[in-house]
């Protein structure tokens, strides 16, 4: 499939990619299911012997790459059980290589920021599909876990998962000879790019919240720590259970309940998140 975008204006994206979406082999549930369920494996995997064994973030402090590394394996192997066309890709293959459709073939994205943003490497804003190695435009499967400390403690959790379909040259490679990073433009992630439903959104580090920055943090510290506070959802439970809460409290409240709408870039009809705030609106 090449540059199903290219002759198609941005407010043209958002159809292009449903219908991408609806004819990939896997449906937004199963993607939601199948990630969720690979990092919960991630969780759980220990290291050596179990008299002396190695948990991953609980025993030794783990990065975004070396996670996502792991997690790109896993789900390659759990994508494997739900369809035998599926397998880890080689070097030059996307991170899952369909075999009966290399169209299908997808790639995995993972940050460890307290954003939700994904970043590639500078070669993501040079396509490599004409000399052997794979090209960077195609199916992506996007995810983001709370594992830096910015301003509260990492809860890592995973806590955003996207799908769609990203073009080489929508990345765009830092300009300093030293920058590694490639980032992609809003309306990437607002029209390629479609947000994964379901209550993990609620694991969302608090700080991820719009006008939520470490001013709003320090106002209302005593309380995060009192209830051991790192998530968008930890906090709605928290503050339900306060009879006569302050104005800090009630003012951060105010922006807590409307996210993801209020912060993540998306359609209107994209998520339906009133479900996982009801039980706390006041």
């Amino acid at each position: 499939m090449q540059d199903p975008f290219a002759t198609l204006p941005p407010s043209e994206w958002s159809n292009k990619r449903d219908e991408l979406i609806e004819d990939y082999p896997l449906t937004l549930d199963e993607i939601h299911n199948l990630v969720l369920r690979s990092y919960n494996k991630l969780l759980k995997t220990r290291i050596g012997e179990p008299s002396d064994d190695i948990l991953i973030y609980e025993d030794v402090p783990v990065g975004a790459q070396t996670t996502g590394a792991f997690l790109e394996t896993i789900i390659a192997n759990e994508i494997q059980k739900i369809d035998s066309a599926w397998r880890q890709g080689s070097d030059a293959e996307k991170d899952l290589a369909h075999t009966e459709n290399p169209e299908y073939s997808t790639e995995i994205k993972m940050s460890g920021q307290v954003n939700d943003k994904v970043f590639g490497n500078r070669s993501f804003a040079q396509d490599s599909g004409s000399d052997g190695k794979k090209s960077k435009s195609g199916f992506y499967i996007t995810s983001n876990v709370h594992i830096s400390e910015e301003i509260l403690p990492p809860s890592y959790n995973l806590f955003l998962i996207r799908f769609g379909w990203i073009d080489f040259d929508d990345w765009t490679g830092q300009s300093a000879a030293t920058g590694q990073a490639a980032t992609l433009p809003s309306e990437v992630y607002k029209h390629k790019l479609r947000v994964v439903d379901g209550e993990y959104l609620l694991n969302a580090p608090l700080e991820l919240v719009y006008m939520i920055g470490p001013s709003t943090i320090e106002d209302i510290r005593p309380f995060l720590i009192q209830y051991d506070i790192s998530t968008v959802g930890e906090f709605l439970v928290a503050y339900d259970a306060v009879e006569d809460p302050d104005s800090d409290l009630e003012k951060v409240y105010r922006k807590v309940k409307q996210y993801p709408r209020n912060t993540l870039t998306m359609e209107r009809d994209d998520l339906e998140v009133e479900a996982l705030t009801t039980d706390t609106d006041s």
